[in-house]
């Protein structure tokens, strides 16, 4: 019984996209400003990590991996309250048009979370069908319909 309460009162997240943004501040280099809303569903207090690891695709099937830096200064995370924060990162000019994106939210206590982004038109994507999708992108080198 120990071991369940401790199992079900863990931290959780739950986080969703609510935009991204591009700006030229120098050539070839975007800055990329992401917002999302994320939410603690575990009963127990903890903290987003100050990095966000992010991982996408381009066309040809390059894997591009880099870490978006957390803007806010209180990263702290409530039980049940939404928090909006804000991810700021500069790329290559290329990041607009990666496909199969994802972004791993580290929390300091708990388990961590990925939201995984198909493309620009920032439909989200349960694990086993992003998996699916990727894999037929990488093997017949094919974007999906």
């Amino acid at each position: 019984m120990y071991w369940w309460g401790l199992y079900r009162n863990r931290p959780q997240l739950t986080a969703r996209l609510l935009s991204e943004e591009f700006d030229v501040k120098e050539n070839p280099f975007l800055q990329i400003t992401t917002r999302f809303e994320v939410e603690n569903v575990g009963t127990e207090k903890t903290s987003l990590e100050p990095e966000v690891l992010f991982s996408g695709y381009t066309v040809k099937g390059e894997h591009r991996r880099s870490a978006q830096t957390i803007v806010e200064a209180d990263r702290s995370l409530p039980p049940f309250s939404p928090k909006t924060i804000t991810l700021v990162a500069k790329e290559e000019a290329n990041y607009p048009f990666l496909w199969f994106r994802s972004y791993s939210f580290r929390l300091t206590r708990g388990s961590n979370m990925t939201v995984r982004i198909r493309s620009e038109d920032k439909v989200r994507l349960p694990y086993l069908r992003f998996i699916y999708e990727l894999g037929m992108f990488r093997v017949f080198n094919r974007l999906p319909n």
